[in-house]
Parts: structure tokens; C-alpha cells; sequence
């Protein structure tokens, strides 16, 4: 996996984790719509380059931001996949129960 894989495949998780508070979660990011591959093909090279050196000054502001290594992330991120369903499943709960 290059640099690249690793650095969208930790923002992905991150932005993807939920936030607890009040017994309930918050989707942090949104879906952003699908973008067709052939209007992804016209994107000239020097312009993929530019979002991607864009996103690993992003993600590294963030994991700054959290004090999170990259091998942090890749944890949490790992941690986060195993229980997440469980975690929507005792929140649920939660939220009927009160």
C-alpha cells in the first residue's frame, strides 16, 4: 500500500467515526456524492496531485489536532471497525431507554 492508500484509507476512518455525546451519535462528515469515472478520467494529472497533496496536509493537521499518530489512527481505525456495530447497537438502546 503506498502513502496515497494509507492516507485516505486513515481519513476515511477518521471522518467516519461517530461522536458520543447525550447517549446519542453524530455523523461527523457527510457522504459526498459519486463523481462518474469518466469525469474522473479528464482530471488532469497535475490536478490529482494537487488534491492529493491537499488531503495529507489535511490529514496531517487533524491527526495533530487530535495528538493521533499515523499508527494511532490505524488502531483506532482498526479498534473502531470491530465494535462500531456494537457501539450503534447499545446507543440504539440507549436511546429507547430514555
Amino acid at each position: 500500500m503506498d502513502e496515497g492508500d494509507t492516507s485516505a484509507s486513515i481519513k476515511g476512518e477518521i471522518l467516519s467515526r461517530y461522536v458520543f455525546s447525550v447517549g446519542r451519535s453524530e455523523k461527523i462528515a457527510e457522504v459526498v456524492d459519486q463523481v462518474s469515472d469518466s469525469l474522473k478520467e479528464k482530471v488532469p494529472d497535475h490536478i490529482r496531485e494537487k488534491a492529493r497533496q491537499m488531503a495529507r496536509q489535511e490529514l496531517q493537521r487533524r491527526l495533530e489536532e487530535l495528538d493521533m499518530s499515523v499508527s494511532e489512527a490505524r488502531g483506532y481505525g482498526t479498534l473502531l471497525a470491530a465494535t462500531q456495530a456494537h457501539m450503534a447497537s447499545l446507543l440504539d438502546l440507549l436511546e429507547r431507554e430514555s
